[in-house]
């Protein structure tokens, strides 16, 4: 009886250690996440600066849906006009939120987003424009570098 009651409990515990385990998610690296933003970028922002952005579309593996479209990313902005020795705006994600906690991820770059108007003609002089925002809902697209554990 003695040796039975031991193995149970020697069970019970195994059960409870490996069941984080057991269910965890990996999503690939590799995997193409597809976010847009939810507030506007300036071309001007401070590098650092931190935005929240959204999934696109689901994240999908092997037909089941990992990340559904809405999810939270958390971001920064990497490189910026505001900063003298960038002539780009480029962003990355840093993060995603899963039940609750945003889980961090490392992306094989960040997106540069670039603005729509490259020039414009004033009495037939050129005249660039050097500062743009990206207004909510810019789409980017990012790569995962190192598999996320969800």
């Amino acid at each position: 009886m003695k040796t039975i009651c031991k193995t149970i409990l020697i069970s019970i515990c195994l059960c409870f250690i490996a069941a984080p385990f057991a269910s965890a998610i990996i999503v690939p690296a590799g995997t193409t996440l597809i976010v847009r933003t939810t507030h506007p970028i300036s071309s001007h922002e401070r590098v650092g600066r931190t935005f929240k952005a959204e999934l696109d579309r689901d994240v999908m593996i092997k037909g089941n849906v990992l990340l559904p479209a809405g999810t939270t990313v958390a971001g920064v902005v990497e490189k910026s006009l505001g900063d003298r020795r960038s002539n780009a705006l480029t962003v990355n994600i840093t993060a995603v939120s899963v039940s609750g906690r945003m889980v961090p991820l490392e992306t094989t770059g960040g997106f540069e987003l670039q603005s729509t108007v490259h020039g414009a003609s004033t009495l037939g002089v050129p005249v660039y424009r050097r500062g743009y925002s990206f207004s909510q809902n810019a789409r980017m697209a990012f790569r995962l570098a190192q598999p996320l554990n969800l």
